[in-house]
């Protein structure tokens, strides 16, 4: 897995977190819906992208269970939807879309783990 460093989210705005390509076990649900399982394409303690088959919109909020390898409890958190990107590749059940998530609420001892992970 490799490490690289975080692209602009926007107008004078730089990511500046270690982030880490990876494929994570995550669950997502937007308000009151249930979750659904999907796989990361990356993570950061600031945020994640994560491969979905529905578009959704910038400034969606969105709760999110992160299940880390590391032998513990799933993480929760908030994110905001910062940015999405439709991939040209689809699969047999339709389009796959990016969705690049900040996260909004998570626990300082969340963001540590999942930092600590990223170091690894």
């Amino acid at each position: 897995m490799k490490h690289r460093q975080n692209k602009p989210t926007g107008p004078d705005r730089r990511r500046i977190l270690p982030r880490k390509d990876v494929a994570i076990a995550c669950r997502v649900a937007i308000g009151n819906d249930q979750h659904q399982s999907y796989i990361t394409k990356n993570i950061s303690a600031g945020g994640l992208c994560i491969l979905v088959k529905q578009q959704l919109k910038v400034d969606t909020i969105i709760s999110l269970e992160i299940n880390i390898p590391d032998n513990k409890p799933s993480i929760v958190a908030k994110g905001r939807v910062a940015w999405t990107h439709k991939f040209e590749f689809g699969t047999k059940d339709g389009d796959r879309y990016g969705l690049g998530v900040e996260f909004t609420e998570i626990a300082n001892n969340d963001r540590q783990r999942i930092f600590d992970y990223i170091a690894l």
